[in-house]
């Protein structure tokens, strides 16, 4: 669901012009997005899978401090991977748009 919405949100903000198809542009979206949207999600739903009886104010700060440096090791990761696999991504992509007429040439 985290990762779903992340797409979804780059969706509306590429449409609305927002966020560019540059390469530098969805790494930084694509950092702030792991922390924040996913990071977000997954930190309190981990709260919720240890069965933690009463959610409270404190064990929410600290699911989210102990989480953190996974969501920054999910947030470099994702910028790795988009720096080197996003413009053939996106190429590939175009094609196949292209190809099974979703757009116009």
């Amino acid at each position: 669901f985290a990762m779903g919405l992340s797409g979804f949100f780059a969706g509306i903000l590429f449409r609305k012009g927002l966020l560019r198809r540059t390469r530098i542009s969805m790494c930084i979206y694509g950092a702030i997005v792991a922390i924040v949207i996913y990071g977000g999600i997954m930190n309190p739903a981990s709260a919720l899978i240890w069965g933690t009886e009463t959610l409270n104010k404190e064990i929410l700060i600290t699911y989210y401090i102990t989480g953190f440096p996974m969501d920054c090791v999910q947030a470099f990761s994702t910028v790795f991977f988009l720096y080197f696999t996003a413009e053939p991504m996106l190429e590939k992509l175009d094609r196949i748009k292209v190809k099974y007429g979703l757009v116009e040439k």
